[in-house]
């Protein structure tokens, strides 16, 4: 596994190759170092893979660049997550343009745990501020245990993040950028403190500077960490828009706090809401209604309770009953149904009361 963290690590220093191409290569060949042993010949034939890629992919000096930034990150105690291993974050890997590696400094429990992604404009009213911070000081006092996930800019993401601190949760900030440095720099004692309970996170090797366009890649990373992205404050345009919508594509739960007709840096949240894009909260009871969350969980259904059940029918159940919840295309990974065949007893458990369907394609036990 060694040796495949270093090809994955180079995989992100090829020219035009990302993170969706990349695992295509890894899936296709079986593992990182298998990309780099083939030879030019097969390479150009996969879709996708010109001339110039190939030729990439066989370039000594892009593994002496991945052997360099491994040494940096273990100098600098930085952690490289590959998706394969069990560290990654589990619904992230979800996403079929997931990052193939994650450098994380610092460290998260994900274990039963309640993640939220939060979003806003960096240029936060006292109000977005105040919605915010309640939400998590209200999760708190719920007896929820929270990760809370964004972007370590200035306004509302600072905001969450200092909120997650501030009442005993992990926090996670996923940055635009390589780990040599933190922007923006006024951050830089925030991100200290995110270090030592929780995690700066990046896809980017640590020399990246942040250029405009590493931040919808960003933005991606932020709404793929969680099942429910949470936009506090937001004008039409600004990358929480993009945030949202990202999620969107993803199947994960959406939500805004309204403002305002006339108040321009609510009118994106406003109108997300509007067109349905976005569930309308106000209170931590609302967003604990729509994500069905309960403090104490009922004793999951055990399948010998109910006869006649298909083995599909067994399988759902059993996942179910391991997770609070979890959506279709989690649903056909873990029970290993094709997609084109699980509607059925989907449908079947949950005419017979047995499951529930919730927004964003979720599936939980009655």
């Amino acid at each position: 596994m060694e040796n495949d963290i270093l090809y994955a690590v180079a995989l992100n220093f090829v020219p035009k190759i990302g993170p969706t191409i990349a695992r295509k290569l890894i899936e296709h060949f079986g593992s990182a170092e298998a990309v780099f042993l083939q030879k030019t010949k097969e390479l150009k034939q996969l879709s996708g893979i010109g001339p110039t890629l190939a030729e990439s992919l066989i370039n000594q000096q892009i593994l002496n660049l991945a052997e360099q930034e491994i040494a940096f990150c273990e100098k600098h105690k930085i952690d490289i997550i590959y998706y394969k291993n069990k560290q990654y974050p589990s619904l992230l890997n979800e996403c079929d343009d997931a990052p193939t590696i994650l450098f994380s400094k610092g460290a998260i429990e994900w274990q039963r745990k309640k993640i939220i992604s939060i979003v806003g404009t960096r240029k936060a009213s006292e109000y977005g501020k105040s919605q915010c911070e309640r939400l998590i000081k209200d999760l708190t006092e719920k007896g929820y245990q929270l990760i809370v996930v964004s972007g370590l800019a200035v306004g509302i993401d600072g905001c969450a993040h200092r909120a997650a601190l501030k009442y005993g949760h992990q926090t996670v900030a996923v940055v635009a950028h390589g780990l040599k440095e933190i922007y923006p720099a006024v951050h830089r004692k925030l991100a200290t403190e995110i270090i030592s309970s929780g995690a700066i996170m990046t896809e980017f090797p640590g020399d990246t500077r942040p250029e405009a366009f590493n931040f919808v890649r960003r933005n991606r990373v932020i709404a793929g960490f969680s099942p429910a992205t949470i936009v506090a404050e937001s004008p039409i345009k600004g990358g929480s828009m993009i945030t949202a919508s990202l999620a969107n594509s993803y199947n994960r739960d959406v939500f805004a706090f309204p403002g305002k007709s006339t108040d321009k840096s609510l009118r994106g949240c406003n109108m997300l809401i509007k067109s349905n894009r976005a569930a309308l909260i106000d209170s931590a009871d609302d967003l604990e209604a729509f994500m069905s969350w309960h403090t104490h969980n009922p004793k999951p259904i055990q399948p010998k309770l109910f006869k006649n059940l298909t083995e599909d029918e067994k399988a759902i159940i059993g996942q179910l009953t391991e997770q609070e919840k979890l959506n279709l295309n989690s649903l056909v990974k873990l029970t290993g149904i094709p997609i084109n065949k699980i509607s059925f007893p989907l449908i079947n458990l949950e005419m017979e009361g047995v499951i529930k369907s919730l927004p964003g394609n979720f599936f939980k036990l009655m």
